[in-house]
């Protein structure tokens, strides 16, 4: 049987409220700071923190899509807001931790010509608008109505988002006659299709309260809930029509944060309390709610608990998405948010679907009421003096009896009510009568009193007096004994500082003389190992004047041997053999020469005479060489000269052309030696600067000698002092020690010669006796 349009259908399934968490990805800034993860997602139902493990029905980690999120919390709701339900979703967590991005998303470019599956950053609202409306056309749904509301609590203000006017004054909050929360004046807007409803997301967005803080630059500083209702009629195939309502809430909270760490001053830690307070209510209504005892449910402390009374341990079906940080700096932030959550598990409603109201019933309900009102209208025109109809005048007078009795009974009590207040009013009086005889009392009593107060005020007086000159005394010998105390402790501070200094003293002078020696033996090598390298360079010069020299007769035999062979060269047809084997070694020759410069060349500061060994070493083994090498190439070219004595063609210019390259040979050799001369020179300004720094070091050491010297004597003359002047008072200290001994035994041997006489006369007396 149908009932009323608006009261709800009552059912005794209870659920518990759905909760999912999402784990953000590190941002840019945690990722630079190499911050730690301390969220570790086990499974899809499981999520570990620090060392505690937390279940819920969903978990998602910092790779989950905005799709996966909506499947699991808004889908499903969609078929239930169809069917009737009121449903809401609402994203909890810390600020920054990407709540308005999984409810309204990051999409600036919805349309409708792509389905809502394939939207990439959207969030749960345009997804869920785009959802309704494909639903309604696949169940091909004709006669429905969709509308929209956006409201804002700011401040605990609560404003109409759609409102044109930004400076629109708060809207209050009611309870209807059914007891359902209702939002005065608030704005629904009709919609029929998705797009307009990506429209007005837009435009109220951009009107919400946003500021940029230390933890987010753009953190909500206000909570939003995004409502699409939806009316849908349909005709059964008895010809009845069927009216459904469903509503779907889409909370997105503003972010917990901590003051200190956001950075809120002013206005921003004015919102931030609000912000807090508002959640701390909410927490305290979830914990009171998942303890399931019958304790006073706090809704009326905040707006926001109050809006979403119906949503926590109502008649909604609800779901939460806990939005958490995985970075290190936000542990107790993510562990509060963790808490609460899990609590909220507990939490159950009982959902209700909106009573389906069939035609039928809604015109017997009228009928019934019209046949009422007829009956009367006809009573009253008959006239019979009872202007009702008979039944409602019965009904009339049973009521009137009812009253008749209550008043009755009303009666009774006033009239007990008058007889005890009678009996009071004898009591009063009796008690007046003793509290006059007892105040009578107290006045004697206080002159007594004042007479004892005066007394004892005299005393008191005198009794002041002798506890001050105590403490004046006391307060004075301490001040001597804290004095003496000091002394004693600067002394042996004095005495510690200066064996201090003695065993710095001792210790740098040892360290002195131990670089002094080091100087010495360093400097003795360095001057041995340079007069080993001169030595060295020495005989590599006579080495390589030798050298040159065998050359130079080598070149000037080798110049004769080719004139006397000059006119037999002429028509000889081998000569372009010998030019390239002459070529050959020229060029070889060339390249021994440049390699010897390279390498002395290469010779630095640091390495000096590991260097010169090396590079004697290489000389003479490519001289050597060179001489191998002349030696075979002039006995090849005198075979050669033998075999075709007859037929060589002399080719002067070439020759002279090899001796030109010889000599330029002959002062590439020069260069070197001129190099080596700077090599000698530069080791000696080495040497030089060597010297001048030892010198340098030893005045900065005696500089620093003199200086602690003249420290030690000053605080040897500043301890001295002291101790002469702790002396002084100290031998003052005993003088009058000394003085008051002296006057207490002169008092003591007055006091013994008075009375001496007396007994010795008291001797004699007995022993007369």
């Amino acid at each position: 049987m149908a009932q009323s349009l608006n009261q709800p259908k009552k059912t005794n399934k209870t659920q518990n409220i759905l909760v999912a968490v999402r784990v953000r990805p590190f941002t840019d800034d945690e990722r630079s700071k190499n911050s730690k993860n301390i969220v570790n997602c086990v499974s899809r139902h499981e999520l570990q923190c620090k060392d505690k493990k937390y279940h819920f029905d969903k978990v998602f980690d910092f790779s989950s899509s905005q799709l996966d999120v909506y499947q699991f919390a808004v889908g499903p709701m969609i078929i239930d807001v169809l069917a009737g339900y009121n449903c809401t979703v609402f994203a909890y967590g810390q600020t920054g931790t990407g709540k308005t991005h999984t409810m309204v998303g990051d999409d600036k470019d919805l349309t409708t010509k792509n389905s809502w599956r394939e939207y990439e950053m959207a969030g749960c609202i345009p997804r869920a608008a785009a959802n309704i409306f494909e639903e309604l056309r696949m169940r091909n749904v004709r006669d429905y109505d969709v509308t929209v509301s956006f409201l804002e609590l700011y401040n605990e203000e609560v404003r109409d988002l759609f409102n044109a006017e930004w400076s629109c004054s708060p809207l209050s909050i009611f309870n209807d006659t059914k007891g359902a929360v209702c939002i005065q004046n608030l704005r629904s807007v009709s919609v029929v299709n998705s797009s307009e409803i990506f429209n007005l997301l837009k435009e109220g967005m951009f009107k919400r309260q946003t500021a940029a803080t230390l933890m987010n630059n753009h953190s909500s500083r206000s909570h939003v809930v995004f409502t699409i209702t939806v009316h849908t009629r349909e005709i059964l195939s008895n010809g009845e029509e069927v009216l459904k309502t469903g509503k779907l809430n889409l909370v997105d909270l503003a972010g917990s944060e901590n003051i200190a760490k956001s950075g809120a001053k002013d206005k921003r830690a004015q919102e931030s309390a609000n912000i807090n307070k508002s959640l701390l209510t909410l927490g305290r209504v979830i914990q009171i709610l998942s303890e399931k005892n019958s304790k006073h449910i706090p809704y009326r402390d905040s707006k926001l608990t109050r809006i979403l009374q119906d949503s926590l341990g109502g008649h909604t079906k609800t779901c939460i998405v806990a939005t958490v940080s995985p970075s290190y700096a936000s542990l107790e932030e993510t562990l509060n948010t963790l808490e609460y959550a899990s609590r909220a598990r507990d939490v159950k409603n009982t959902p209700m679907i909106n009573e389906k109201v069939t035609k039928a019933q809604m015109i017997k309900e009228l009928s019934s009421e019209i046949d009422r009102l007829k009956r009367d209208l006809y009573a009253t025109r008959l006239e019979h003096g009872i202007f009702l109809d008979p039944d409602n005048w019965k009904e009339l007078n049973d009521r009137l009896e009812a009253n008749s009795q209550v008043v009755s009974a009303h009666t009774d009590t006033i009239n007990h009510l008058r007889n005890k207040i009678s009996d009071l009013e004898a009591i009063r009086q009796f008690k007046e009568q003793e509290f006059d005889e007892i105040m009578n009392q107290c006045k004697q009593k206080e002159k007594l009193i004042e007479k004892a107060r005066d007394c004892l005020k005299v005393h008191r007086i005198s009794i002041k007096q002798e506890q001050y000159l105590s403490k004046c005394y006391a307060d004075a010998a301490n001040e001597t004994d804290a004095k003496v105390k000091e002394l004693l402790e600067i002394t042996k501070d004095y005495s510690r500082c200066q064996e201090v200094l003695h065993q710095k003293l001792e210790t740098q002078y040892l360290n002195n003389m131990s670089n002094e020696k080091l100087i010495a033996e360093k400097s003795g090598s360095i001057c041995r190992e340079s007069k080993v390298a001169c030595n060295k360079f020495g005989h590599f010069l006579q080495d390589t004047l030798a050298l040159v020299g065998r050359q130079n007769y080598h070149i000037s035999s080798a110049k004769n041997d080719c004139e006397s062979y000059e006119r037999r060269l002429n028509t000889s047809e081998h000569g372009q053999a010998l030019q390239s084997i002459l070529q050959k070694h020229s060029l070889l020759y060339k390249e021994q020469s440049l390699q010897l410069a390279s390498k002395l060349t290469a010779i630095n500061d640091a390495e000096l005479h590991h260097s010169i060994e090396r590079v004697q070493d290489s000389v003479l083994q490519h001289l050597s060489d060179y001489d191998d090498m002349n030696t075979t190439t002039f006995k090849t070219v005198r075979d050669t000269l033998n075999t075709i004595r007859g037929k060589l063609k002399t080719d002067r210019r070439r020759k002279e052309a090899l001796l030109k390259e010889l000599q330029l040979d002959i002062l590439g050799y020069d260069g070197i030696l001129k190099d080596i001369e700077e090599i000698d020179d530069y080791y000696s300004d080495q040497k030089r600067l060597s010297d001048d720094k030892k010198s340098q070091l030893v005045t900065e050491f005696n500089d620093v000698k003199l200086g602690v010297t003249t420290l030690i004597n000053a605080s040897k003359a500043h301890i001295k002092s002291n101790v002469e002047i702790c002396e002084k008072e100290r031998y003052k200290e005993l003088d009058n020690t000394h003085k008051k001994i002296r006057e207490d035994i002169e008092l003591q041997s007055n006091r013994i010669k008075k009375t001496m006489p007396c007994i010795i006369n008291f001797a004699n007396a007995c022993n007369t006796g």
